[in-house]
């Protein structure tokens, strides 16, 4: 199936969903495929948090932790679709005053951090989850 010079078709690929995309000469395109990524929130600090919020499933479904000791570790699956999942979390400051930081990994990679300016900031981190991409 082709449309046009460069075409996008959506087939079914064993169990999830995948898409091509074809083009003209030597290029054999990439398919990409529905999957999970292990995806991991770390606030890293001292004291209590308030609260930590963070992304916890497809279609950016919310969770939030009340009254956190730091510090604190959350590792899940999430679902990845073909556009990929977003990563997305917030650590309320924590009542020692001191800086606070933020970090996502996806596998045991880190992605993403940030550190509050001062002990009196959250800190916020966001990233996007990329689709797998099927050899």
């Amino acid at each position: 199936m082709r449309w046009g010079a460069a075409g996008l078709a959506m087939i079914l690929a064993g169990t999830g969903l995948a898409w091509q995309h074809w083009s003209h000469g030597d290029d054999k395109g990439k398919i990409f495929r529905t999957s999970t990524a292990q995806v991991t929130y770390e606030v890293l600090g001292s004291g209590t948090s308030p609260r930590v919020e963070y992304v916890n499933g497809p279609d950016n479904q919310q969770a939030m932790a009340m009254h956190v000791t730091l510090p604190w570790r959350m590792t899940l699956s999430m679902p990845v679709g073909l556009a990929g999942a977003v990563a997305d979390m917030t650590a309320a400051y924590p009542d020692s005053g001191k800086p606070v930081t933020c970090r996502i990994l996806i596998g045991d990679r880190v992605v993403r951090q940030t550190v509050s300016d001062d002990g009196f900031s959250d800190a916020a981190c966001s990233t996007v989850v990329p689709a797998m991409q099927q050899k």
